[in-house]
């Protein structure tokens, strides 16, 4: 399954309001006669358009039975499921409430619950979490994923509680 990297409801949003908000400027510079500074809002205009349209629509991981891979625009990663040692969920490090929630993958065995200075590469991938995708992981990967809790911690623990009361 072919899941993009940024979410289909910030994707809309962001390219609606860059793609019609942001061609106002250089049409009004240019319109007033400001021609270097309507060239100049034009130039980073289309730069962020582009840049967005990058990681929104063409940046994906695809999910299947031989692995994950992980498409960018001019490179692609790809790792077996048997080269993958740790999926688990991450978190980015912004001052936000409610951090965002990253799935990660990764083949050199490190567990990364905070998801510091970590970059894409041929041995780590990451992409925004979604309970969907998680699913999707679930079919084809049989170890626990690091970072969600499974049936059996969830028992052990409601056991605890029970011997205590």
């Amino acid at each position: 399954m072919i899941f993009r990297i940024a979410k289909p409801n910030t994707t809309v949003l962001v390219l609606l309001l860059l793609g019609a908000g942001g061609s106002a400027i250089p049409m009004l510079a240019f319109f007033h006669g400001y021609f270097l500074y309507g060239l100049f809002f034009l130039v980073v205009w289309l730069w962020s358009l582009g840049s967005l349209v990058n990681l929104c629509l063409i940046n994906r991981l695809v999910v299947n039975k031989s692995g994950v891979e992980y498409i960018k625009l001019r490179k692609r990663y790809k790792m077996s499921w048997d080269e993958i040692k740790i999926v688990g969920i991450g978190y980015m490090p912004i001052k936000q409430p409610g951090r965002p929630k990253m799935i990660y993958f990764s083949a050199d065995g490190i567990s990364c619950p905070i998801l510091y200075g970590r970059v894409v590469d041929k041995s780590f991938y990451m992409i925004n979490y979604r309970k969907m995708i998680v699913e999707e992981i679930r079919k084809y990967w049989l170890k626990e994923i690091d970072g969600l809790e499974s049936k059996s911690d969830f028992e052990k623990r409601s056991n605890m509680k029970k011997k205590l009361t």
